[in-house]
C-alpha cells in the first residue's frame, strides 16, 4: 500500500532546508566540441536522449509532417524507425543498453536493441478508461516510468493522472497519493526511485508539491511543499535537480527562475547562470554534472553545463538562434536541438 509521508516536521524541513549558495565561476564552452546533424530528408530534427555509448535518440518530421523516430550511433550513422501502424513516433529516452522508450498515438513503446518494438498502456483503475499513456524515462535495467491519464466511465471529466512504473517483466505499478488527483512522474534513477509533481482536482493547476516516489516500499516523500518547484532529473546517488518556476523559494528568489540541486540528505544548493532570467536544468549524470538551458535578457535560449564543483559553463551552437540541451550522459556529453537563422531545427551533440 502506498504511504504518504508528510508530517508537520517534514513540512518545516522542506521549507527550511540547509541552503547553500555556490561560489560559482562562469566560462564559455568551446564551439569546436559541438557537432550538428540532421536526419536525412528531415524538415526538423529533435534529439531527446544520449547514453554512455554516445548513441542519441529523438524524432524528426518529413516533408509531409509525419513524425518518426531515429537512433544515431557515435560514428554518425542514423537509423530511422516507426511504431508499426502509428501516425507518429516520439522517442523520449535511451538507456545504456540501447533500449529506447517513448510515445506513439497515445501509447507507450519500448524499442529493444535489436529493433523489436512493443507498445503498452497502463491498465486503467476500476471504473475508468485510459485517455493516454505518457512515457518520460527509462533506467539502465529497462524499467520505464511516466504517467497515465484516465477518465470515469462513460468517458468524460473529471480526468486524472497517475504516475506509473513498468518493470522489466511488463508489470505495472500505478499510483496517485491520497488526496491528489494528478501525479506526473518526470525522471527515474537505476533503483527505480522517481521524482514528479502532485496536484488536487480542486486546487490550483500550478503544481502544489513535488515528491520522491520509491516503488520498492510504496512510499511517497514530500520534497517541496511550495508552488512552482519542478524537479526534472535524478541520478543514482539520489541527487535531484530542477527549477523554481515561480516563487518556490520566496525568501531566496521572489521572482523564480533559479535552479537548484538537492542532495540525498536534503541539503539544497541554488544557482543561476549569470545575467539569466531563467535557469532550467533538464538532466543530471552520476557525477553530478547538470545540463540545461537558460534565457538571457534578450529572450535567447542557450545551453549550460554545471560541473560537480559548481562551475558553470555556457554554450550555444554556432550560428544558432536558440540552443536546447535535453540530456547528458555519464561522460558529460550533452545532446539536444537548436534552431538556426532560417528557423530550421537540427540536432547537436557537445562532447565534454
Amino acid at each position: 500500500m502506498t504511504r504518504f509521508l508528510f508530517s508537520a516536521t517534514s513540512r518545516i524541513a522542506a521549507i527550511f532546508m540547509l541552503v547553500c549558495f555556490s561560489s560559482v565561476s562562469f566560462a564559455k564552452g568551446p564551439a569546436s566540441s559541438i557537432d550538428t546533424f540532421d536526419v536525412p530528408n528531415a524538415t526538423v530534427t529533435y534529439a531527446t536522449g544520449i547514453n554512455s555509448a554516445g548513441q542519441i535518440t529523438g524524432y524528426y518530421q518529413d516533408a509531409t509532417g509525419q513524425q518518426h523516430g531515429f537512433l544515431r550511433a557515435r560514428d554518425g550513422r542514423i537509423t530511422t524507425f516507426d511504431v508499426s501502424g502509428s501516425t507518429f513516433t516520439s522517442p523520449q529516452a535511451i538507456n545504456q543498453a540501447g533500449q529506447i522508450t517513448g510515445n506513439s498515438d497515445g501509447h507507450g513503446f519500448l524499442r529493444e536493441r535489436d529493433g523489436t518494438i512493443i507498445t503498452f498502456d497502463v491498465p486503467p483503475a476500476e471504473g475508468r478508461v485510459i485517455y493516454g499513456t505518457a512515457v518520460t524515462a527509462i533506467n539502465p535495467s529497462g524499467e520505464v516510468c511516466g504517467w497515465v491519464r484516465e477518465a470515469h466511465l462513460p468517458m468524460g471529466p473529471p480526468v486524472r493522472a497517475r504516475g506509473f512504473l513498468r518493470d522489466v517483466h511488463g508489470t505495472f505499478t500505478a499510483f496517485s497519493p491520497t488526496g491528489f488527483d494528478f501525479a506526473y512522474i518526470y525522471a527515474m534513477n537505476p533503483e527505480g526511485g522517481m521524482v514528479g509533481e502532485f496536484n488536487a482536482l480542486d486546487g490550483p493547476w500550478w503544481p502544489i508539491l513535488s515528491a520522491f516516489w520509491d516503488p520498492r516500499n510504496g512510499t511517497v516523500t514530500v520534497l517541496w511543499d511550495l508552488r512552482g518547484a519542478r524537479f526534472s532529473a535524478i541520478n543514482p546517488s539520489g541527487q535531484i535537480t530542477g527549477e523554481c518556476q515561480r516563487s518556490c523559494a520566496i525568501a531566496i528568489d521572489p521572482d523564480g527562475g533559479r535552479a537548484f540541486l538537492r542532495e540525498r540528505d536534503g541539503a539544497m544548493t541554488f544557482f543561476k547562470v549569470l545575467n539569466s532570467t531563467i535557469t532550467s536544468p533538464v538532466a543530471i549524470n552520476p557525477a553530478g554534472q547538470i545540463s540545461g538551458f537558460y534565457v538571457d535578457a534578450s529572450y535567447s535560449y542557450q545551453g549550460f553545463l554545471r560541473e560537480s564543483d559548481g562551475t558553470i559553463k555556457t554554450f550555444d551552437v554556432p550560428t544558432s538562434t536558440s540552443t536546447y540541451p535535453t540530456s547528458i550522459n555519464n561522460a558529460g556529453d550533452i545532446a539536444g536541438w537548436y534552431s538556426d537563422a532560417s528557423g530550421k531545427v537540427r540536432g547537436f551533440v557537445r562532447t565534454h
